[in-house]
């Protein structure tokens, strides 16, 4: 379990966690070079962190990942969470907003398929580009404040004047 912690400004990921199903809960990641938290082949909870302007993704969830992620506030990162190889996040009341991408899936290594998962009552805002897929991947987006709209059930394109 890492709670009640700090990751300021590291020059690479603030924490990078492989194989593991920890709790990440209650953080504060600030400034960190790579990405604020990274995952691969694992299936941690994360929760109640705020994580911003990490220099590329606040969270990066890879391998076959099966993070569950709640409750988190994503701000001012080259991604606000990216799934990638397989893996298939639950993102649920999470607030993704002034990131140049919202979420993004993909596959990057070729051994996996693409990138998936869910996000449940969340916000993807104010970010250049909300929502980015590539061919091989799918999310699934219900019950969301999508900048844009988003197809799903009961998405709304209105401002949550944050």
């Amino acid at each position: 379990m890492i709670r009640n912690s700090r990751f300021i400004k590291n020059s690479a990921d603030g924490l990078d966690f492989d194989v593991t199903n920890s709790i990440v809960d209650g953080n504060i990641f600030l400034e960190n070079g790579n990405d604020g938290i990274d995952i691969s082949s694992g299936k941690p909870i994360i929760k109640n962190n705020r994580i911003e302007k990490s220099g590329d993704k606040c969270i990066s969830v890879g391998e076959n990942s099966q993070a569950i992620i709640f409750n988190n506030l994503l701000v001012g990162c080259n991604i606000g969470i990216a799934s990638k190889d397989l893996s298939s996040p639950v993102i649920i009341n999470t607030t993704i907003v002034n990131n140049k991408t919202g979420f993004s899936a993909y596959q990057k290594k070729q051994i996996f398929g693409g990138g998936g998962g869910m996000i449940i009552n969340s916000i993807i805002w104010n970010n250049s580009q909300g929502v980015e897929l590539d061919p091989k991947s799918k999310i699934e987006i219900s019950h969301s404040v999508v900048q844009g709209g988003y197809e799903g059930e009961f998405n709304l394109n209105q401002d949550p004047k944050l």
